[in-house]
Formats: C-alpha cells, sequence, structure tokens
C-alpha cells in the first residue's frame, strides 16, 4: 500500500543517468552554425543551378551528352531531370527540410560531378562542365577541371557537414524517445526535463 501511495520521484538535473536512457547533449551551438552555413552554401548553390537550367533543358541534356559517360537514350532523362533533382534539393536544405536525407543527396551529387569531371580531363576531353548553364565544347586551354573539381569538393565537404550534424539530432530526438518508452511513469517528466537542460546549455 506504502507503494502505491508514494509520490513520484523527481529527477533533479545533477543525477546521474544510464547510459541506456541519457540524451546526448555533447552538442556545441558551434556545430549548429557549422551545419546551417554548410547546409546554406550547398542548398543556394545547387538551387541556382537548377534554376539556370531548367528554363535550357536542351542544353541540358546535350551538356550530359558531352560527358560521354551514358547511354544516347539515357542522356534525355539524367539531362532532364537533374534540374528538377537539383532545384528539389536546394530547396530541401535551405528550408531545414529532411536536412541528413537531402545533404547526403546534394553530396552524392557533388560525387557525381566529380567523377564526370575526372572523367573527361583524363580522357583528353574539353568541355564546359554546364554545371550552372549552357555546357559545350572549348578549347583545351579554356577548361578549368582542377577548379571545378576542387570546387565540387568543398561543397560534398559541406554536405557532409551538414549531414553529419543533422544525423546527430535525428539520433538525439530517438534517444528522447526511448528513454520515455523505457520508463513510462516517468519518461515525458524526464524527456521535458532534458530538453530543458538542453536548451539552456
Amino acid at each position: 500500500a506504502r507503494a502505491l501511495t508514494q509520490a513520484p520521484r523527481r529527477l533533479s538535473y545533477t543525477e546521474p543517468v544510464s547510459d541506456t536512457s541519457a540524451v546526448s547533449l555533447s552538442r556545441r551551438p558551434w556545430q549548429e552554425w557549422v551545419s546551417l552555413a554548410a547546409r546554406l552554401i550547398l542548398g543556394v548553390t545547387v538551387l541556382v543551378a537548377g534554376l539556370l537550367k531548367v528554363t535550357r533543358l536542351d542544353a541540358s541534356v546535350q551538356s550530359v551528352r558531352l560527358y560521354q559517360i551514358l547511354p544516347w537514350d539515357l542522356t534525355t532523362i539524367v539531362g532532364t531531370a537533374l534540374p528538377i533533382v537539383e532545384i528539389a534539393i536546394g530547396l530541401l536544405l535551405i528550408t531545414g527540410t529532411f536536412t541528413r536525407l537531402s545533404a547526403v543527396l546534394g553530396s552524392l551529387l557533388m560525387l557525381a560531378f566529380i567523377i564526370g569531371i575526372a572523367s573527361v580531363w583524363a580522357r583528353g576531353i574539353s568541355i564546359d562542365c554546364g554545371c550552372f548553364g549552357d555546357g559545350g565544347e572549348i578549347e583545351a586551354s579554356k577548361t578549368q577541371y582542377p577548379l571545378e573539381i576542387a570546387r565540387d569538393a568543398g561543397l560534398l565537404l559541406a554536405g557532409a557537414l551538414a549531414g553529419a550534424v543533422g544525423g546527430l539530432r535525428e539520433r538525439e530526438a530517438v534517444r528522447v524517445v526511448r528513454h520515455a518508452h523505457l520508463a513510462p511513469e516517468l519518461g515525458l517528466e524526464v524527456a521535458l526535463e532534458r530538453l530543458a537542460v538542453e536548451a539552456h546549455r
């Protein structure tokens, strides 16, 4: 009877928490700022690239064909879809929607560009990459493959940073829910207390 009438024990902020139910509070504000900057840099870049190409899909298709990697019929699909995909990923990154997924997709897009540019460079093909509009054949002396690869590598890194911090945020949310599941009588209270602590750190 005593156990039934005993008031629930409140957990203080200084009380130790077990490893299985603790909510990670390791993130710091600087990580959030780095993640935001990385996400916006990649998002704006990809969005602008897509907007510059979406009104001229024929030029986008031709740019893909000049890489001479994909079958002819497939280049039509890729060249048409690429600007739309870039716009979608850019908007998701800028608005912070599905941050981890959009950052991963943006990074994979940059990786594909790096592979494509390195491929034409290795094969001695002289083209404009077509990343921000019309591509086309150019003189070998006018190619900028090293700069283009370096740019895309930097954007890939930005996507990786945004995705990493976004993943930490998602895992912390899962830990809050998991803690509430493990301790139904105290779970909501504990979760709210932990979130309050994190908000004031």
